[in-house]
């Protein structure tokens, strides 16, 4: 009888060894698939916080800009205010009586009373601003270049440069208000929630 029960035994011990491996591989399975599951979690939780870093980092890119775009319109502003301020001058002096009627003529000074800002000083600046901004400051430059340049003293004819001037500054004015206004936008856009 211990032999039977010993045969019986040992030709079900394969079956058994069978059961019991097939068991070790699904623990094995499911132990891969939940190391899986995690190592795809902490992936799509370092994906999320990169995304979200990079978004950070784009918006503080965009701050910055909008930032350095406001000091430049500042800055720019303020040496149009400057030459509206000699442009106002040298018009008020042009409109004495003593220059009324054709073919008067200014002193030869008269154009060097507008003050030119280098344009190296301000170069910089307007890199920060649209290129529009940019062309018409340029456009302004040489107009002034050109003004201090000519040696035409017509006061007709310098009335007509510096009208041409005063437009050119409303003009660019009117653009630096509208950059202003966009950057403001884009800092209030960007402004983090307290």
């Amino acid at each position: 009888m211990h032999g039977a029960l010993y045969d019986f035994l040992r030709d079900q011990g394969s079956i058994i060894g069978g059961l019991l491996a097939l068991a070790a591989g699904y623990l094995a399975f499911t132990g891969a698939m939940r190391a899986a599951e995690k190592q795809v979690t902490a992936a799509n939780a370092q994906t999320g916080a990169l995304r979200q870093q990079n978004s950070d980092l784009k918006t503080e890119s965009r701050r910055r800009l909008a930032r350095e775009a406001i000091i430049a319109t500042k800055l720019l502003g303020s040496v149009l205010l400057i030459v509206r301020a000699d442009v106002a001058k040298v018009t008020k002096l042009l409109d004495q009586p003593v220059y009324f009627g054709p073919n008067m003529v200014a002193p030869a000074t008269i154009r060097q009373l507008i003050y030119q800002l280098p344009l190296d000083i301000v170069w910089g600046n307007l890199g920060v601003c649209g290129t529009e901004i940019v062309n018409n400051y340029l456009l302004l430059d040489a107009k002034l270049d050109e003004f201090a340049k000519t040696q035409v003293y017509a006061v007709g004819i310098i009335q007509n440069e510096l009208q041409i001037i005063t437009n050119l500054l409303e003009f660019l004015e009117r653009q630096l208000e509208t950059d202003a206004a966009r950057c403001n936008a884009v800092l209030l856009d960007t402004s983090q929630p307290d």
